[in-house]
């Protein structure tokens, strides 16, 4: 494939990749692929923590970057070859651009820490215990900071513009479409106003439907033994590029209308049964923990050789040290020498999850409202009753606490499909809304978002169980919740006794962060 008037030097590579197949990757992208920077999301589990819930989601960031930049790459010259069959239109989608998409695409998730998204409620936890203002972090952010320190560490700029006849603009280009609000000052650095569409390839914020999901939601149930119903291959032979709401959009043929539907339903199956499972919710919360109390004395040479934690690696945006962090810091607490409270707490904790001796979820609800119950509202008039017991008894605030999930279908309470625009075959140049009621009824839900609580036990204690349970209760009658009796997830009325011995006194009172997905 040529760039321009700049041949390729060297053949595209193929990967054989369990999800697409046998894919070609632009020799460009493996010289990205082939950086120690990259090479790091090896190391970097997709679902985190989920492995010790679901043996077989040992899959990493490293392969899911290759298969989006892959996708990223169908969908782009999908879009180029439409954008030549209709000259008129003014549109170009040159090959460099198609390359920046798929650039894109292969680095949008460089910047996440270890165990994923898990990392992200780490530095809200830590935050909160320290009281330290929040610095509303982003691992896309962090992605932009990463691709240019990979792109200056191993002097692949240069090699860019000479081979490949990349500009400035072209870098500026990618980072946009890794994270748009970067260079949303500087108009003058983005595509064509006609080519605003090749924004919503990588990360669309328009409606969520984009590659990285397609990868994901297939990678994801393949690892995890679910079933996918979305065929992501057959949404993109029916993409158009359309002019609707002042501006050319990729829009979708009509009928596929339930197959996107299904793509937002297993969104949700995939948190619902695997991300937000009670159980991974559990380990998720106690991998938060260990990071948090290891976090001041496990460091990481950033640059100018200053010793890095994870958080200020993080939050300061030090790529020299936070490219190092990966899932293996919790070998390196265990391999650790170092001894005091907080290394030790850690370790214990890590030994719980080691043998089995989890929080456990002793109690869940739902919230009746549609919009947002304030977590913050239900777990302090929970700590309330639980100060009240605690002079006839050992438990104790540090013994409980509350994990906050909010479902939706990525737009809050409002339905996706009323931002995506379509077309039909007699009027294959017209983009309409879709009808709601042209649809199945069946297909279409009557709410678009939920909020749940987890209420968990740290100690494993028979007693605190059964008087955390029952305080729950008490609550029902005054926090606009209703309980959840299926799936084993509300206590019977008795739950089992659980002794964790000694290693109860790792579990202190750290405030596990709201999670939304």
């Amino acid at each position: 494939m040529a760039c321009g008037d700049h041949t390729q030097l060297k053949l595209d590579k193929v990967f054989n990749d369990p999800i697409h197949g046998h894919i070609e990757i632009p020799y460009i992208c493996v010289k990205i692929i082939d950086t120690p920077q990259f090479q790091r999301l090896r190391l970097i589990k997709q679902l985190g923590g989920l492995y010790h819930v679901f043996p077989g989601a040992a899959h990493n960031r490293f392969e899911h970057c290759i298969g989006v930049c892959y996708l990223a790459g169908c969908m782009a010259r999908k879009l180029q070859r439409e954008a030549a069959s209709h000259p008129e239109r003014g549109i170009v989608i040159t090959d460099v651009d198609v390359l920046c998409v798929q650039i894109a695409g292969l680095c949008h998730d460089l910047g996440h820490g270890p165990f994923s998204h898990s990392f992200d409620n780490f530095l809200e936890m830590y935050g909160n215990k320290n009281k330290i203002q929040s610095t509303q972090w982003k691992h896309e952010t962090a992605s932009v900071k990463m691709f240019d320190f990979l792109m200056s560490e191993n002097k692949l700029r240069t090699d860019f513009i000479k081979d490949y006849g990349f500009k400035e603009c072209d870098f500026i280009f990618i980072k946009d479409l890794i994270h748009p609000s970067m260079t949303d000052d500087k108009p003058d650095t983005r595509r064509d106003v006609n080519k605003s569409f090749l924004y919503d390839i990588v990360a669309n914020k328009q409606n969520g439907v984009d590659v990285d999901k397609f990868d994901y939601f297939a990678r994801d149930c393949y690892y995890l033994g679910l079933r996918n119903s979305f065929d992501h291959g057959r949404l993109i032979k029916f993409t158009r590029i359309l002019k609707a709401d002042g501006r050319f959009q990729i829009c979708y043929r009509e009928k596929e209308i339930l197959n996107l539907y299904d793509m937002f339903h297993t969104r949700d199956m995939l948190h619902r049964r695997a991300c937000q499972h009670s159980v991974s919710k559990a380990i998720q919360a106690m991998i938060c923990e260990i990071m948090v109390y290891a976090n001041d004395h496990i460091k990481f040479k950033g640059k100018d050789n200053r010793d890095m934690t994870m958080y200020d690696a993080a939050t300061e945006y030090d790529m020299e040290a936070f490219y190092k962090t990966n899932d293996y810091i919790i070998q390196r607490i265990l391999d650790s020498d170092i001894e005091n409270d907080d290394i030790v707490a850690a370790k214990e904790l890590i030994l719980r999850i080691q043998t089995r001796k989890l929080y456990q979820c002793v109690y869940t609800c739902r919230s009746k409202q549609t919009g947002d119950l304030s977590v913050d509202s239900f777990t302090e008039q929970l700590n309330n009753l639980v100060d009240l017991r605690s002079s006839s008894g050992s438990l104790t605030k540090s013994d409980v606490t509350v994990v906050h999930v909010k479902l939706n279908y990525g737009q809050e309470d409002k339905d996706p499909i009323n931002n995506i625009r379509f077309y039909n075959k007699m009027a294959p140049d017209t983009p309409v809304k879709s009808n709601s009621d042209e649809v199945s009824l069946m297909a279409v839900p009557t709410r678009f978002s939920e909020t749940f609580y987890y209420v968990y036990s740290k100690t494993g204690n028979a007693d605190h169980i059964n008087t955390i349970r029952n305080l729950c209760l008490e609550l029902e009658n005054t926090q606009q919740v209703t309980p959840i009796k299926t799936g084993g997830l509300r206590c019977a009325d008795r739950m089992p006794e659980r002794d964790y011995g000694d290693r109860d006194r790792a579990s202190r009172n750290i405030k596990f962060p709201e999670d939304t997905v």
